[in-house]
């Protein structure tokens, strides 16, 4: 299946973000076809190209602090392990490790060079302002030791690796894939860790990148490593990549078995078997039916919008209708000091830093507080309001009042 089909185009009702949609991608992962199982718009609109907006691919995803840490950490442990890799360390124990170590200058070192190339891919992000960004930068700075001790504890429960095998010489100075093609940077690897290991089932059009896979003579251990919460999913994700393993007849032409599959956390490791053969038939059937499903979901006109309540977390929820015709139906918190979103149109100004907003659904009107009188809601604007904290006034517990924070976005409907 091509990757780019006819333009398409999604009407948001958001000034600025008609969304060209993206058809089906020539080959899908475990996490995205996770993602437009729960969402095929959050999918299609998280890939969509918005030219009036920016001319960079997918909408601008305001950058929660949590998950830059943890990418923060994945990335310096991927970039340890392949400097201990290319030195032929056994162990983050040995002599040789130390000295890896000290040429990259640190655990915390590492971080901090990670976390700043990170950071750069955040400029130009229109829902980022300066001020937020300069308090991201420093927050993160401030949890660089926090960083360093999750990095050491994970690459301290790593079992010992085995010495790399040199690779065959392939005659010609390429890799072949047996299809005839070739293929940069895929061959058969040989005995040995081989980090950051990209995988693909052509046939499945189903691909991976392994956080650490380690061959020797019995088979394959593969390893991820997660840096939030434990999750029934993380094995799921495991038996994909054992399937991947199973499939890829450039990386493993000889189908050298799986043995052991690992899910390493912050503070512990959890093993599951490896599936043998049935069960990897059985789970080679469901990602055939599943992508096929991803595909017709994500080709039609107007791609499903499936509500759930991770809604309020998703980053593409100021451009979802159903997301805030469904919201307009609820009531405003009633508890003080309690974060929602809210559409609504400004009809007045009520003071230097408080405007009248008639809200969406026939709710009445609130109140809305700015954090200061320079940041000002446009007259007559509809708008969608991602953000703002619930405040019950003493005197009068029945007012309805929102007060915007710093990070507070708000977004101008088309056509108001």
């Amino acid at each position: 299946m091509p990757d780019v089909n006819e333009p398409r185009t999604f009407e948001t009702g958001v000034d600025h973000s008609r969304a060209v949609l993206p058809g089906a991608p020539h080959s899908w992962s475990y996490s995205t076809l996770k993602e437009v199982e729960a969402c095929p718009r959050r999918y299609s609109l998280s890939r969509a190209s918005y030219p009036e907006l920016w001319d960079r691919r997918g909408f601008p995803q305001a950058p929660v602090r949590a998950a830059l840490f943890g990418d923060v950490v994945h990335g310096a442990i991927e970039r340890i392990l392949r400097a201990l890799v290319a030195a032929d360390c056994t162990s983050v124990k040995s002599a040789e490790s130390v000295a890896v170590l000290k040429a990259l200058g640190g655990y915390t070192a590492v971080a901090e060079q990670v976390l700043a190339e990170r950071l750069v891919q955040l400029d130009g992000n229109p829902r980022l302002p300066a001020e937020r960004r300069r308090r991201l930068d420093r927050e993160l700075r401030d949890r660089m030791p926090d960083a360093r001790g999750e990095i050491q504890e994970y690459l301290s429960r790593l079992p010992t690796l085995p010495p790399a095998t040199p690779p065959a010489p392939s005659g010609d100075g390429n890799t072949r894939d047996d299809g005839g093609q070739r293929a940069s940077g895929r061959r058969e690897i040989t005995n040995g860790p081989h980090p950051e290991l990209d995988l693909a089932a052509e046939s499945l059009r189903l691909v991976g990148r392994i956080d650490l896979l380690t061959l020797d003579d019995d088979g394959a251990h593969i390893t991820d490593f997660k840096t939030g919460a434990e999750d029934p999913s993380h094995q799921e994700q495991l038996l994909t990549y054992a399937l991947l393993w199973a499939q890829d007849h450039v990386v493993n032409p000889h189908r050298r078995p799986c043995l052991e599959l690992r899910a390493a956390y912050p503070n512990r490791d959890s093993v599951f078997p490896a599936p043998v053969d049935d069960a990897l038939a059985e789970l080679e059937s469901q990602i055939v039916a599943r992508i096929h499903a991803a595909d017709d979901s994500v080709e039609t006109e107007s791609p499903d919008a499936r509500l759930s309540d991770r809604c309020g977390l998703c980053g593409v929820r100021p451009l979802c209708a159903n997301y805030w015709a469904d919201l307009a139906t609820a009531a405003v918190p009633s508890t003080d000091g309690e974060w929602f979103d809210l559409q609504g149109t400004v009809v007045n100004q009520n003071g230097v830093k408080s405007w009248i907003v008639e809200l969406e659904g026939g709710h009445g009107s609130i109140l809305v507080r700015t954090p200061s009188p320079s940041d000002s809601l446009p007259l007559g604007k509809s708008l969608r309001l991602l953000g703002v904290r619930r405040v019950i006034d003493p005197e009068n517990p029945d007012s309805l009042i929102a007060a915007m924070g710093t990070r507070t976005e708000t977004f101008v409907l088309a056509g108001t």
